[in-house]
C-alpha cells in the first residue's frame, strides 16, 4: 500500500513539472494514468494479507517454568496490604539491599525481616531481568512471609549509597514520601532516621537508638520482635 501511494505521488509530480515552473495552473494526471498506476501498484487481496505473519508476544517465563510468578506477586500484595493498612504501628521499617551482597548477609536479613515486618527494597532488576530477579528472590526467601519490592526513586528519596541501608521512617513519613504521589523528586527531608553498614538489623536499630534517641520508641517496638519479646 505504501509503494502504491509512493507510486501516485510520483505521477503526481511528474504530471506538475510538465507544466512549467511559471505556468498558471498545475495539470493534474489523467485518468489514464492514474488507472495504470493502480495496476503497476495494487492494494494487497486478502490472501495476500493472510500469508503475512503476525508477531507473537514474548513468552516472560518459558525459560523458567520452575517460578510461580502469579504466587510471588500474590504473596506480595497480600503482605504489602497488611503493612499498609496495620493501624496499630503506623512506623515504616524498610532495609535497603542490592543481589550483589553477600549471600550469607542476604538471608540474615530475610529472616530477620519476616520476624520484624520490616520491608526489604531493591533498586532494580538483576541483570535487566525480572526472570532473574523473580528467581533470585524466591531463592532467598523461599516461604518466609517477607515483603520486598523494587524501587529505584526510594533510594533517591532516602539518599542511599550504600547496601545494606536501614531507614525507620516517622509516623506519617511513609504517606508523605509516597512513590506513587511525588517520585524521586520528592525528598524525605527529616522524616527518617538511617544507618548503613553490613550488619544485622537489630544491631542497625540499637545504633540509630543511640546516635537519636528520639528514635528510640520508634525503634523498640521492631527490636522486642526481633528479640521475641512480648
Amino acid at each position: 500500500m505504501r509503494a502504491r501511494s509512493e507510486m501516485l505521488v510520483l505521477v503526481l509530480l511528474a504530471a506538475l513539472s510538465t507544466n512549467g515552473a511559471g505556468a498558471a495552473a498545475p495539470v493534474w494526471p489523467t485518468p489514464e494514468a492514474v488507472e495504470s498506476a493502480r495496476k503497476l501498484h495494487p492494494f494487497p487481496d486478502i490472501e495476500r494479507l493472510k500469508q503475512i505473519p503476525v508477531p507473537l508476544l514474548p513468552r516472560v517465563e518459558a525459560s523458567r517454568p520452575d517460578i510461580d510468578v502469579e504466587g510471588i506477586a500474590r504473596r506480595h500484595l497480600e503482605l504489602y496490604g497488611k503493612i499498609v493498612g496495620e493501624k496499630a504501628n503506623p512506623v515504616t521499617l524498610r532495609v535497603f539491599v542490592t543481589l550483589a551482597m553477600p549471600e550469607a548477609s542476604l538471608r540474615l536479613l530475610v529472616e530477620q525481616a519476616e520476624r520484624s515486618g520490616a520491608t526489604l527494597v531493591l533498586r532494580g532488576l538483576k541483570a535487566g531481568s525480572m526472570t532473574q530477579t523473580l528467581a533470585a528472590a524466591q531463592s532467598l526467601i523461599g516461604e518466609r512471609k517477607v515483603a520486598w519490592q523494587i524501587d529505584p526513586e526510594a533510594f533517591s528519596r532516602y539518599g542511599i549509597r550504600h547496601a545494606p541501608t536501614f531507614v525507620l521512617l516517622k509516623p506519617g513519613a511513609a504517606r508523605e514520601t509516597d512513590a506513587g504521589s511525588c517520585g524521586a523528586s520528592c525528598a524525605a527531608g527529616s522524616g527518617f532516621f538511617s544507618v548503613a553498614g553490613d550488619v544485622s538489623l537489630d544491631y542497625a536499630l540499637a545504633a540509630i537508638s543511640r546516635r537519636h534517641p528520639e528514635a528510640e520508641r520508634l525503634a523498640t517496638p521492631f527490636l522486642k520482635k526481633l528479640r521475641g519479646k512480648p
